[in-house]
């Protein structure tokens, strides 16, 4: 199965429209024009800290500060919101779209390129494009691998090693031979000079690239084919660590506000003189704006044109045709997009609905995937599916539901559901009898107060013993909380009381969970220290999550776990840790570098759907407004200690794109049939205690594992819902680590 990407797979749709617009020659019938622009230099001054450049007011950028900035727009408070390295910063520069790749510039954009756009809409010859890489890692940029796109569209490029003179020199060559409309140049001495860690050689190549830049800028109003008709848009990929974090300047690659906070001067003749654009915006943004600047459409980048800077006037007035054009592109985009979730979910659930129910048991992992069953039938109206559900649930009430362990009572969390799904009591009367079990205490209590698991025999290791588990949470919270809304008593208080005294047992100096602890033993010798396991972290995160959601109509219960949400900083060391693959290791220590599929699953399914309650909790309608953005009460968990600046509206936005970008990265787990491949029966050893697949190669002889295929539905229900509540959102704000 190929690997996806939403937005990419949007766009084929869309490169579908592109063909019934064009002429049998590849043609575009129509050329529209509503500036005066013809043509677009982007200039990009690789590894440029924003406070060492822009944000320095001329010390190091004399000309481009006191000439260019006073004649043209400056856009002081630009992001890269996701890879902060060079290979996919750059790749994200040329085609609006944020972009998940290793940083060796082998794997090329998954979306067309403004090269590609140009070219193909207006049948372009290759001499009208070109890319200056500078760096051997940027050999990526002239083409994509989109279908439709790609090679046949590419921009010529000139490999002409990492020097800023030879890149300059080049440009003033083509000004005056092909004359190029559209170019994207690197200089690359700034990094370069960075990275040797000599602070003043470091500036002086910013003082020099400065230079070069005027230079260049005059070369364009000099020269008649490109004075009065050419913007120069100056920008830089990515920053560089802010001092205090790791060594500083010298390097870049996290999320930090030196490596996120790049810049962007616009200079031309439709851009408005003196302008200073004063909300946050994206380099993603770029394109969109070269888009709209030269007439071209670009329906898969993630950004959104810088229109504000641009002066309104219309030299020639968009053709209609052009407007119903660009119109069938953003409606089809946004059809697949609403649909693709959905397409899935029911491939997902009819796969699901062959597993016969006779092997279904009462566990944990039994009782996960039963649940992603039931949202996925409720979100579906599948009555098959609810029917299905109720078979387990007869046949298990029948036998008086077993309970093997604590977190056996998960199963009753399910009951709770399909009584909201069916208003049949019986379902709830059972339920409520597996809380009232729960809160018998009946494996035990610890001396903190938090309940015990059963009481394990391991023959070869000669040793008996019992356990506090993150699992317990996830097990029990709901459950209680559940019967709360519906009986009343004091099952919130205990819930809540569970979560406290297992965080007293579990939790790491930094509000990560360890996954257990031994609570007695048959052995002294017998200790064992678990990893931060992902698993046992999105039990504990999950437990309070939904403890908000079930809580919701009792303000003084929702105001409780609300602040436990926000105010406990495992939310926080959660979110910190998302890989730049969108994915949240195994091992929330680093130690471990395979993904758990389950972990994920449940990560995404759990904050998209505590985000989208809060969202209509918040507007009542279910849009975003002023009120979500209260500074007294945090909108989302993905704000981050060090982005504590980051605009609302991104903070908001930016909780949903981090859970579509790990979505993305673990799409390919779902087979043709329907079933997620790729997680394994738990693995009981001490040193592997893991289940997880190696992207980009992914393992499927690790088999078939019902609680992942659960999860997995759940996920993408709460991730569909959230989408269809946001409607279309101008910034795709993607995980940043």
């Amino acid at each position: 199965m190929k690997k996806p990407m939403l937005v990419a797979l949007a766009v084929i749709v869309a490169a579908v429209s592109f063909s019934l617009h064009h002429t049998e020659s590849g043609q575009a019938s129509f050329k529209p024009r509503k500036y005066v622009t013809e043509n677009v230099i982007v200039i990009n001054t690789d590894g440029l800290r924003f406070e060492d450049g822009f944000g320095s007011e001329g010390k190091y950028m004399s000309h481009i500060w006191n000439d260019i900035r006073p004649n043209g727009a400056i856009f002081a408070r630009m992001y890269n919101e996701t890879c902060t390295y060079t290979a996919p910063a750059h790749a994200q520069c040329v085609t609006g779209a944020w972009q998940y790749e290793p940083n060796n510039g082998r794997i090329r954009p998954s979306t067309p390129t403004m090269f590609e756009y140009y070219r193909r809409q207006f049948g372009a010859p290759p001499e009208d494009v070109c890319v200056l890489p500078g760096k051997g890692n940027c050999w990526h940029l002239n083409y994509s691998t989109f279908p439709g796109f790609g090679r046949n569209y590419e921009a010529p490029f000139y490999d002409l090693g990492y020097g800023d003179d030879e890149i300059a020199s080049k440009l003033a060559e083509l000004f005056l031979t092909t004359r190029p409309k559209l170019v994207y140049a690197i200089l690359p001495h700034v990094d370069s000079v960075g990275h040797s860690g000599d602070y003043k050689k470091y500036t002086e190549s910013i003082s020099h690239a400065d230079e070069l830049i005027w230079k260049i800028w005059q070369q364009i109003q000099f020269n008649p084919d490109y004075k009065d008709k050419t913007t120069l848009i100056i920008t830089t990929d990515h920053g560089r660590h802010t001092e205090g974090v790791r060594d500083g300047f010298k390097s870049h690659g996290d999320s930090c506000e030196g490596c996120r906070h790049t810049y962007c001067v616009m200079i031309g003749p439709d851009v408005k003189k003196g302008f200073a654009y004063q909300d946050e915006c994206f380099q993603v943004d770029i394109v969109p704006t070269v888009g709209e600047l030269l007439g071209f459409a670009t329906p898969a980048c993630d950004g959104s044109s810088l229109t504000k800077a641009l002066v309104d006037r219309l030299v020639k007035e968009i053709p209609d045709e052009q407007k119903a054009y660009i119109l069938s592109l953003e409606t089809e985009c946004r059809r697949f997009k609403e649909s693709k979730y959905d397409q899935d979910l029911s491939r997902m659930l009819d796969a699901s609905l062959k597993i016969p129910v006779a092997s279904l048991g009462h566990s944990m992992n039994d009782a996960i995937f039963l649940k992603g069953v039931l949202d996925a039938s409720v979100f579906l109206k599948d009555s098959k599916g609810i029917n299905y559900v109720k078979s387990w649930a007869d046949s298990w009430m029948a036998k008086d539901t077993p309970r093997d362990d604590i977190t056996d009572s998960l199963c009753g969390e399910v009951l709770f559901e399909l009584f909201d799904a069916t208003n049949d009591s019986k379902y709830k009367d059972r339920a409520n009898g597996i809380a009232d079990w729960v809160m018998s205490e009946p494996f035990g209590i610890s001396e903190k107060g938090a309940l015990l698991c059963k009481e394990v025999k391991a023959p070869k290791l000669q040793v008996t013993a019992t356990f506090i588990e993150a699992d317990t949470l996830y097990a029990v919270i709901p459950l209680l909380c559940h019967a709360q809304k519906i009986f009343g008593g004091d099952y919130a208080k205990f819930a809540l009381g569970q979560y406290e005294a297992h965080k007293k047992h579990l939790a790491d100096e930094k509000g990560l969970f360890r996954h257990f602890t031994v609570a007695n033993t048959s052995s002294a010798r017998f200790n064992v220290n678990p990893i931060n396991w992902v698993r046992g972290n999105a039990f504990a995160l999950g437990s309070i999550l939904e403890a908000s959601l079930i809580l919701g109509e009792d303000k003084d219960l929702y105001r409780q776990i609300s602040e436990l949400i926000t105010k406990e900083p495992l939310g926080d060391q959660i979110v910190m840790r998302q890989q730049q693959s969108g994915l949240w290791m195994d091992d929330l220590s680093g130690q471990v570098s395979d993904y758990d599929t389950v972990a994920n699953a449940m990560l995404i399914g759990e904050i998209s759907k505590w985000q989208g309650d809060k969202l209509s909790r918040r507007t009542g309608e279910g849009k975003p407004s002023e009120a979500c953005f209260d500074e007294d009460e945090p909108a989302t968990m993905a704000v981050l200690p060090d982005k504590k600046k980051v605009a609302r509206e991104s903070a908001l936005n930016g909780s949903m794109y981090h859970m579509i970008g790990a979505w993305d990265s673990m799409w390919p787990q779902i087979s043709e049939s329907g079933l997620v491949y790729g997680c394994a029966e738990p693995a009981y050893d001490a040193q592997l205690y893991y289940q997880s697949f190696v992207p980009p190669v992914y393992s499927r002889d690790r088999g078939f594992y019902k609680e992942g295929q659960g999860a997995f539905m759940s996920a993408l229900v709460s991730l569909s819902s959230l989408c269809s509540q946001l409607g279309p959102v101008n910034k795709r704000v993607p995980p940043i680590r």
